[in-house]
C-alpha cells in the first residue's frame, strides 16, 4: 500500500517518485519526495539531485 502517496494526493501536495533499487524478490523499489503546497519546483529539484547522484533510473530489468 502507498499510504503516504494517498495522503499527498488527498491533500493536493506535490510529490514525485524515483527508482531507488530492487527488492529481495527482484521487484523495483522507489523513493517518494513530497513537498509543501505550491512548491513543486523544490520537489522536482530534490528528485533531480537524487538522480544525479545515482543510476537507478538508467537500469532496466532483464526480460526473459
Amino acid at each position: 500500500k502507498d499510504v503516504m502517496g494517498a495522503v499527498g494526493n488527498g491533500a493536493g501536495l506535490p510529490a514525485v517518485c524515483v527508482p531507488n533499487g530492487v527488492g529481495a524478490r527482484g521487484l523495483p523499489t522507489s523513493l517518494q519526495f513530497m513537498g509543501r503546497a505550491w512548491e513543486e519546483n523544490r520537489v522536482l529539484d530534490a528528485a533531480r539531485a537524487y538522480q544525479s547522484l545515482t543510476d537507478w533510473h538508467t537500469r532496466h530489468p532483464k526480460l526473459d
